[in-house]
């Protein structure tokens, strides 16, 4: 029987015998929860490891069909010595950066000296 004030209610009251009564059932739902609860979780791990799985196959896939279309890398380097070429950073800087287009202006994969 439900107890109140104002319409509000505060609380339930039981009878000694109701009160008393067995609340197995409660273990058996326990225990039906946590086999749920363990069957989705193994499933949503499982479903994480397959989507890596296939995301890693398809970067690999990208990967080596970049490298058979031939998009290969090339590099130019622009190099300065010190103290032939300047004795501060900037002046080696400076005469490495020109080096480096000079690299580039003579093609791909060049290496040029800073020559005053």
């Amino acid at each position: 029987m439900p107890m109140g004030v104002n319409g509000w209610m505060l609380c339930y009251a039981l009878s000694e015998q109701a009160a008393q009564q067995s609340y197995n059932f409660i273990e058996d739902y326990e225990i039906s929860f946590m086999i749920v609860f363990i069957v989705l979780v193994t499933l949503l791990i499982l479903y994480i490891v397959y989507e890596n799985h296939t995301r890693n196959k398809e970067l690999l896939k990208y990967a080596q069909t970049d490298e058979l279309k031939g998009n290969n890398i090339s590099i130019s380097i622009g190099i300065s010595t010190a103290p032939q070429d300047g004795d501060c950073y900037m002046d080696l800087y400076k005469r490495a950066d020109q080096a480096l287009y000079q690299a580039k202006r003579s093609g791909k994969a060049r290496v040029c000296n800073y020559f005053s």
